[in-house]
């Protein structure tokens, strides 16, 4: 949890009624009508720190570091080394965010400043605001519109190919970082705080409910990966919109991939009238267990047709 919203004489307008969520990485505050703060805590000053400045510190450069003792500018901070590493996985956020500025329907980024609050040195990222949404909230919310959501399951697929064009993994695609904005028929995706490129080595992270097999076992990733995510979302969006739900009846969860639970769980699926066969079997697709045979096209198609249908 950050600090209180005064530091020194200076007002943050990071307050509990423009918070827009919480995650493991951060907290994002709606700080204007188009933008939005991401504030990582990266840790508490020392006593050693107390003649540091914040007032002139523009980029960063995590290559500078002297022991515990880590150079910004022409000052020092000193960070431990898992201080150290929340340092350097903002910067590969910020990095990421940058390399996917030209792809169509992602939070953009606009800049990043540290700040002291209250004593705790904090990395903000500044994004702009996506408007609309969370395909999350809806469902929970009981009010999901199928023809919207199907459309935001559309724009998400080929978002998702502009990534793979870019050899991007976004490896956190959710209902909670898809925003739809019903007014303006657009979709954003948001939260690229685990992106990675293909070919790197990282550990296990992302959410056990929409992960890939490969994902869950820490095996190399590719753009597939993504491809499974959005299967999943899909199918928790087509079956009536509850995640609570698809969860405790038919665990999908990774380690619960056995060819009977997914049978019966296409089974409940394809119960529902309203979802046309063709789009069942482009769902289907998306959720092969070899990522190799994974299509995503058929998704693309059809979840457009439903929505306008």
């Amino acid at each position: 949890m950050l600090g209180n919203n005064n530091v020194g004489n200076r007002k943050y307008p990071y307050t509990q009624n423009n918070c827009l969520g919480r995650g493991g990485s951060g907290e994002v505050y709606r700080v204007s009508p188009d933008s939005v703060d991401k504030i990582i805590e990266i840790c508490r000053f020392h006593k050693s720190d107390e003649n540091f400045s914040l007032s002139s510190i523009r980029d960063i450069d995590v290559r500078n570091c002297h022991g515990n003792r880590y150079m910004i500018g022409e000052k020092f901070v000193s960070l431990r080394k898992h201080e150290l590493d929340k340092l350097r996985y903002a910067e590969r956020e910020r990095s990421m965010l940058e390399k996917v500025a030209k792809v169509d329907n992602v939070a953009k980024f606009i800049g990043t400043k540290f700040i002291d609050w209250s004593g705790m040195f904090c990395y903000v990222i500044k994004m702009s605001y996506a408007s609309g949404d969370e395909l999350n909230s809806l469902m929970y919310d009981d009010k999901i519109d199928l023809k919207q959501a199907s459309y935001a399951i559309h724009e998400t697929a080929k978002i998702l190919l502009d990534l793979k064009k870019k050899h991007i993994i976004h490896r956190d695609v959710k209902p909670k970082n898809i925003i739809h904005d019903a007014e303006r028929n657009k979709t954003t995706l948001i939260d690229f705080g685990l992106a990675m490129f293909e070919g790197e080595i990282r550990g296990i992270a992302g959410n056990f409910l929409f992960m890939s097999p490969e994902q869950h076992w820490g095996e190399a990733l590719t753009t597939s990966s993504d491809v499974y995510n959005l299967g999943v979302t899909a199918l928790v969006i087509y079956s009536g919109g509850s995640v609570k739900r698809v969860t405790s009846e038919f665990g999908m969860y990774p380690e619960s991939q056995n060819e009977e639970r997914k049978r019966r769980y296409f089974e409940a699926f394809r119960r529902r009238s309203i979802i046309p066969d063709n789009l069942v079997k482009a769902i289907e697709m998306t959720l092969e267990k070899n990522p190799s045979e994974r299509n995503i096209e058929p998704l693309i198609e059809e979840s457009l047709r439903f929505s306008q249908s």
